[in-house]
């Protein structure tokens, strides 16, 4: 396999390609999605079943149910299923493990994860030195990297497709992004919960400059820093190339997010996380009607301030969502 050229001082992560949700039963988050957000989802099997798709045939193909929110690819995965490397694939069920990026350049990531310090592996789950290492278990042509938590806080996959496979897989796969030259559309609030598009991701952490190293080497700046009243948190705010994630460290240890920190899950990649993925907020048009759709739908709220609300994980099967009307934004 050759070597990408380098593609200069572009940010290394191009954006976000999916948040990835460890679940037992894919069938019940597809109920859940349609029930509670209006929208359908996808098995992986209908994908992957395109003839242009040429997977390894040892491969699993079908351990994904994939969901557009607005501009969020939401991957559910049953680990059972996919069983890639880890020790016990069921040790982090029913919750957020990690976060998987598409970037721009597999050897510009890799040079500046090691000069970060920033250990990476193959999805084999060997350290990787050089890029010819990062290949996928899949097929050739699909490049990829996977942080070490000790390193970077959690396990972060880092994703690319060559052309012209970039376009076959986001045909079949019906994801636009993946396709050469796609340029983001304006989102509209749509739906029951008025969602217009990702506000931000929340990780809780005690470690701010462990966040900042992998940050910055993927390109992204820090913007400013609040008090999360609702989780009871110091939050540091980061954009990642347009991407908003909020470090927030618990301050109280007898409050919810100090016990949600301390149940630390595991990656695809069997690795202990050291920071923990907490919740995923959508901006939304009308709060007010969010709020009272979930009612409706018998989803209780965690937290309830004037400008977000938290879902009860309880009634989400695991996964804790948030609505703003206040969204955080780099300047």
């Amino acid at each position: 396999m050759s070597e990408p050229a380098s593609r200069g001082d572009l940010p290394i992560i191009n954006t976000l390609y999916h948040p990835t949700f460890l679940t037992e039963s894919r069938e019940e988050v597809a109920k859940f999605f349609e029930r509670v957000f209006g929208v359908k989802s996808t098995f992986q099997r209908t994908y992957t079943s395109s003839p242009a798709l040429k997977y390894d045939e040892a491969y699993p193909l079908d351990y994904s149910l994939y969901t557009w929110i607005a501009d969020l690819w939401f991957d559910a995965i049953d680990p059972r299923l996919y069983n890639f490397h880890m020790s016990d694939p069921t040790r982090s069920l029913n919750r957020l493990s990690e976060l998987a990026w598409l970037m721009r350049d597999p050897a510009a990531a890799l040079a500046a994860c090691l000069k970060a310090g920033i250990r990476v592996y193959s999805q084999a789950g060997e350290e990787v030195r050089e890029v010819s290492q990062a290949t996928s278990e899949a097929m050739p042509g699909i490049h990829w990297l996977v942080t070490e938590p000790a390193d970077a806080g959690m396990t972060m996959l880092l994703l690319m497709m060559d052309q012209p496979l970039g376009d076959v897989f986001g045909e079949a796969f019906e994801d636009p992004r993946l396709i050469q030259h796609y340029t983001p559309p304006e989102y509209e609030s749509a739906g029951p919960l008025t969602v217009v598009r990702t506000a931000h991701h929340t990780i809780l952490t005690d470690d701010l400059e462990r966040a900042r190293r992998f940050v910055r080497a993927m390109g992204g700046s820090e913007f400013k820093q609040t008090h999360n009243a609702a989780l009871n948190t110091d939050s540091t705010w980061f954009d990642l190339n347009g991407v908003v994630l909020e470090y927030t460290v618990p301050l109280d240890d007898s409050s919810q997010a100090m016990a949600e920190f301390r149940r630390k899950p595991f990656g695809l990649s069997g690795l202990e996380q050291k920071d923990v993925y907490h919740s995923v907020t959508f901006e939304v048009a009308d709060l007010a009607a969010a709020r009272n759709h979930l009612a409706q739908c018998g989803v209780g709220l965690e937290a309830d301030t004037e400008h977000l609300v938290l879902a009860d994980p309880q009634d989400c099967l695991g996964m804790r969502w948030g609505f703003t009307d206040q969204p955080n934004r780099a300047a």
